[in-house]
């Protein structure tokens, strides 16, 4: 579980409470029957100002920051995770993403297993929200993965793809998204 930054536990007690019965969920059944080692609170620790994400043109920096937020969250939390060496692959799931059948765990290690080895795995976007303006989309974002997805934190074009992440902040290419 990742946030920008340390989350206030009396403002979000529910943050702190999901976490716990997680934590006692895993305990009940041995890590979901062996399938999950470990569920963490992270944190990106980046600033509030750092923290952009879709309002283009109402923040310092404008359209370059409009995924900032979500650029550097993602890039500590991956160097967070790579750096821990406990794991060869990360799942991200984003928090306004849920499981939609039962065994989605399961088909998902089943997915790992054959697409291996692989930079990143992961399904095209399939939401509802832009429906009302898709036919102005352009062709990469129309076609980005989202967020939600399998990376492997040794393949060498994902990590040299982190390190263009990281090098690019300060730039106009940090209007690029993460899952583009």
């Amino acid at each position: 579980l990742s946030f920008p930054r340390t989350p206030d536990r009396i403002l979000y007690p529910k943050v702190f409470e999901s976490y716990e019965s997680i934590q006692r969920m895993m305990k009940e059944t041995e890590g979901w029957s062996g399938c999950v080692s470990t569920v963490e609170l992270s944190w990106a620790n980046i600033t509030k100002e750092e923290d952009s994400y879709g309002d283009y043109f109402s923040r310092p920096g404008g359209y370059r920051n409009w995924v900032n937020g979500p650029n550097r969250q993602f890039e500590r939390l991956f160097r967070y995770i790579q750096q821990s060496k406990r794991f060869d692959v990360w799942y991200l799931m984003e928090p306004d993403s849920y499981p939609r059948r039962n065994f989605w765990l399961d088909s998902l290690v089943d997915e790992i297993r054959a697409a291996a080895p692989f930079a990143v795995l992961g399904s095209k976007y399939d939401g509802e929200a832009w429906n009302y303006f898709h036919n102005q989309l352009s062709t990469d974002v129309l076609h980005h993965i989202n967020g939600n997805g399998v990376y492997n934190l040794t393949d060498h074009i994902l990590l040299g793809m982190i390190s263009e992440l990281e090098a690019e902040a300060n730039t106009t290419f940090n209007a690029v998204p993460f899952d583009l």
